[in-house]
C-alpha cells in the first residue's frame, strides 16, 4: 500500500504542510506498517506555511522521496494526500478519506488494537465529504488553511521588537464554540440506562461506609471514568438543581419539540417565555432533591429514583465523548499553532479556553503521548505551556475576530450532518414573485431535442448480465434505470472518440460508467465517487466483467484534477451537478449531464449562484434559490408539476448559458420517455475549438 503526501527533505528536517503531518501522525499512531509513505515535492518550498519534522523521526518508518516524474499518472490525477491500494485498483484522495482507509485497513490486520473506534459511531467520523458536512470541511479544508496562514503571519512577525496582536481565525472560533455544545451521542439513552443500572447495583454497598457520610456523598458526585482502548469516557451524576440553566433550557426545548402536536400555540408561547425568564417549575420533579441529600439513606433514595437527566456526559473530544480521527487531525493543527507561540497558552486562554482544556486532556492519553514522542513533538513543552499560570512572555497576543457575534449566531453551520441542506423554504407568493421577475427579464428556457431523437434504445440483451442494472437494483426500478442510462449512453457515444478519457462523476455503483466501459472498450473510463460502499460495488462488477479500461477514484469531486475529454453524471445532487460542469469547462471537455435535487443548490466555497452572467444580471440569489426549490416539485400528478418542469428548465438554461459563455455549443433536452424519472432534463455540451 502506497501513501503519497506533500513534503521534501532539507538537511536533517522534512518540510511539509499541516495535512501531511496529520497523515504521518495517524500513520504512526496506528503503527500502520502496511503503508509506505511517499513524499512528493511541494511547489512553493519557501512558503512559511510549511512546518517541519526531524528526519530522525522516520528511521522506523518506510518512506521515499519522489520526483514529480516518478509519481504514477493515476496518482497525479488527484490532489494529495492519496492512498493507493494496488490490490483493488482504487485511488483514494483527500485527507479524511486517506486517513479513514489507513485506520480501517490497519484495524483489519490488528483488530486487538480497536483502531476502528477512531472512526466513531458506526464508522461515521469524517465520512461525509466536505461539500456535504460542515464538520469535514472544517477539519479538511478550513482549519488547515486558516492555521497555516496564522502560523505564517506569526513567523513573519518574529523580527519585530514591539508586541504584535493577531486576530484568531474565525475557523478556530468555530471549533471553540463547538465544544460548548452538549456532546453528540447517537445511542445516548441506551448508554445512560446502562450506567444508571450499574450505579444502582453499586449503591447496595453504600451503607457499609455510613460512618463517613460527607465523603460518600462527595465522591458519589465526582466525575467518573470508563477506561477504553484509546481514551476514557467521562460522565457525572448530577442533581437537577446542579445542571446549568442553558442545558435545562435545551432539554425543555427538546421536550416541547417532541410534543409540539399536543401543545397549542398559546401554551407553547407561554412555556417559551417561562424558559426565557428562568421559570423552570415544569421541569422534572426530581428538582426537589437538589439539596436534600444529607445522609446515606437519602442518597440511596436518590439513586433509586434516578432518571436519564441525572447522567451527564462530559464533552471532552471534538466529536463528543470518545476520541476519533478528527481529534488526531485537530491536535496536529493546534500543536503547531501553539509551537509557533512557544507554547504560551496564556496568550490565547481567554479566547479559546475550551480548546486549551481539550489539549490538556489529549496530551494525557498514553498512546497519543507516545506518538508525539516518536515523531519528535515537544510534548513536554506543550504540556508545560498549557499549565494555568504560565507567565512566559513572547511578544505575541491574540484578539477575537471582529465579527465575532455574527459568527457565533451562525455556528449551526458546524452541524455534523450527512447533508447540509438549504434552510430556505419559499412560500407560494415568493415562488410567484421569482417567476414574475424572470418574466420581466424576457429569459426563456432554451429547450431542444436529444441528438438521437427518440432512438435512444440500447441492446441490453446483448450485454453481459453483470453490466445490466438489474444486477444491483430492485426489479421495479430496473426498466426506468435502463431508460435513463440509454439517454446518456447514446449521447456520449455520439461525442466520444477512440482514446478519449471519460469521467463518470458521482458514479455511485457504476451503472453508467460500466455500460460506457463495455460499449467503448477503446476509451478509458474513470469512476469518481466519494462513498466507499458504492465504489466497492462498482469494483466488484468491473472485476466480474474483466474490464481493463476502468479506474476507480474515491474522492471529493474537487480533488480530482486529471485531464479528460468527456464528463458525465446521472442525477448528481444539487451543487454536485455544477461542480461536474465546472470541471468540464476547466478541461474544455464535452459533457453529458442529467441534473437532480434542484432544491439543494446553494452557494459554497466552490460554486456561486446564479451561474451565468445573463442570470446574474437578472435575478438575485434568493430568488434563484426559490426557482430551485420550485424545480423540485415535479412529481407526476401534483398541481405544481408543470411549474416545476418550467423552473427546472430555467435553472438548466442558466447552466447552459454559462457553458455558452465558455465557448460551448449546448443542447438542453429531455430524457425519453419523460416517465423514466421526474428529473428528466439532459445537458449536452461540446467545446467549439473555433470560439
Amino acid at each position: 500500500m502506497q501513501v503519497y503526501i506533500e513534503g521534501f527533505q532539507a538537511n536533517d528536517q522534512i518540510c511539509l504542510p499541516l495535512s501531511s503531518v496529520a497523515v504521518i501522525f495517524v500513520h504512526r499512531y496506528c503503527s500502520a506498517d502496511l503503508f509506505h509513505l511517499n513524499f512528493v515535492g511541494i511547489k512553493d518550498r519557501n512558503s512559511q506555511q510549511n512546518v517541519t519534522l526531524s528526519s530522525a523521526a522516520f528511521d522506523q518508518i518506510s518512506h521515499s522521496f519522489l520526483q514529480d516524474v516518478e509519481v504514477p499518472q493515476l496518482v497525479q490525477n488527484c490532489a494529495l494526500p492519496i492512498v493507493q491500494d494496488t490490490r483493488d485498483n482504487i485511488v483514494r484522495s483527500g485527507l479524511c478519506c486517506t486517513l479513514r482507509y489507513i485506520i480501517k485497513l490497519q484495524h483489519e490486520c490488528c483488530p486487538g488494537k480497536s483502531l476502528v473506534d477512531l472512526l466513531g459511531f458506526r464508522g461515521g467520523s469524517l465520512k461525509a465529504c466536505a461539500e456535504m458536512s460542515g464538520w469535514t470541511k472544517l477539519c479538511e479544508v478550513d482549519l488547515p488553511h486558516s492555521i497555516s496562514q496564522l502560523i505564517q503571519d506569526i513567523k513573519s512577525s518574529c523580527n519585530r521588537n514591539s508586541r504584535t496582536n493577531f486576530e484568531i481565525a474565525a475557523d478556530v472560533m468555530k471549533l471553540e464554540w463547538y465544544f460548548e455544545k452538549p456532546p453528540l451521542l447517537h445511542n445516548n439513552d441506551k448508554r445512560k440506562r446502562e450506567l444508571i443500572k450499574q450505579i444502582q447495583t453499586e449503591s447496595v454497598a453504600m451503607k457499609t461506609h455510613a460512618d463517613d457520610v460527607d465523603a460518600v456523598i462527595k465522591n458519589f458526585f465526582q466525575d467518573r471514568e470508563i477506561v477504553e482502548p484509546h481514551d476514557s469516557v467521562v460522565y457525572r451524576v448530577v442533581r437537577m438543581g446542579d445542571r446549568s440553566s442553558r442545558r435545562r433550557k435545551e432539554e425543555k426545548a427538546e421536550h416541547l419539540q417532541k410534543n409540539k402536536n399536543t401543545i397549542d400555540d398559546v401554551e407553547r408561547k407561554k412555556t417559551r417565555i417561562s424558559i426565557q425568564t428562568g421559570d423552570l417549575s415544569q421541569l422534572s420533579t426530581t428538582d426537589h432533591m437538589a439539596s436534600e441529600i444529607t445522609d446515606v439513606d437519602s442518597l440511596i433514595s436518590f439513586v433509586k429514583n434516578m432518571t436519564l437527566h441525572n447522567i451527564e456526559f462530559v464533552h471532552l473530544y471534538s466529536e463528543g465523548i470518545q476520541i476519533t480521527v478528527a481529534d488526531l487531525i485537530l491536535f496536529v493543527y493546534m500543536y503547531y499553532l501553539m509551537k509557533s507561540i512557544q507554547f504560551n497558552a496564556t496568550s490565547v486562554l481567554e479566547i479559546v479556553p475550551n480548546i486549551i482544556h481539550w489539549l490538556e486532556y489529549l496530551v494525557k492519553l498514553p498512546l497519543l503521548w507516545q506518538t508525539c514522542e516518536a515523531l519528535g513533538f515537544d510534548v513536554l513543552g506543550l504540556q508545560a505551556g498549557l499549565k494555568r499560570g504560565n507567565t512566559l512572555q513572547t511578544g505575541i497576543g491574540f484578539t477575537s475576530p471582529r465579527n465575532i457575534q455574527d459568527l457565533k449566531e451562525n455556528i449551526d453551520i458546524m452541524e455534523i450532518s450527512q447533508k447540509c441542506k438549504s434552510k430556505y423554504h419559499p412560500s407560494k407568493p415568493e415562488i410567484d414573485s421569482a417567476l414574475q421577475i424572470i418574466k420581466k427579464t424576457g429569459i426563456e428556457p432554451q429547450v431542444s431535442d436529444h441528438p438521437c431523437g427518440s432512438n435512444v434504445q440500447l441492446d441490453w440483451e446483448g450485454m453481459p448480465p453483470v453490466a445490466h442494472p438489474r444486477d444491483e437494483l430492485p426489479e421495479k426500478r430496473v426498466a426506468r434505470k435502463c431508460q435513463q442510462l440509454e439517454n446518456l449512453v447514446t449521447a456520449v457515444k455520439a461525442i466520444a472518440r477512440d482514446g478519449n478519457v471519460i469521467v463518470d462523476f458521482c458514479s455511485g455503483g457504476g451503472h453508467l460508467g460500466i455500460v460506457l466501459a463495455y460499449l467503448l472498450p477503446r476509451c478509458q473510463i474513470y469512476l469518481v465517487e466519494n462513498k466507499e460502499e458504492s465504489l466497492i460495488r462498482a469494483k466488484n462488477r468491473v472485476e466480474r466483467l474483466k474490464l481493463s479500461n476502468v479506474i476507480l477514484y474515491q474522492c471529493n469531486m474537487d480533488y480530482f484534477c486529471g485531464k479528460f475529454d468527456v464528463g458525465v453524471c446521472l442525477h448528481a445532487c444539487g451543487v454536485a451537478t455544477d461542480m461536474v460542469l465546472k470541471k468540464c469547462l476547466e478541461n474544455q471537455a464535452s459533457f453529458v449531464i442529467c441534473p437532480c435535487c434542484y432544491g439543494g443548490i446553494q452557494n459554497t466555497h466552490l460554486i456561486a449562484y446564479p451561474r451565468s452572467q445573463c442570470f446574474r444580471d437578472s435575478i438575485e440569489y434568493k430568488d434563484y434559490l426559490t426557482l430551485g426549490h420550485a424545480a423540485d416539485q415535479t412529481e407526476v400528478g401534483i398541481e405544481s408539476e408543470a411549474q416545476g418542469k418550467y423552473c427546472m428548465n430555467l435553472v438548466d438554461t442558466d447552466r447552459a448559458m454559462l457553458a455558452q459563455e465558455h465557448g460551448y455549443e449546448v443542447i438542453l433536452c429531455s430524457l425519453h420517455p419523460l416517465s423514466c424519472t421526474p428529473k428528466n432534463n439532459l445537458l449536452i455540451g461540446t467545446y467549439n475549438i473555433l470560439s
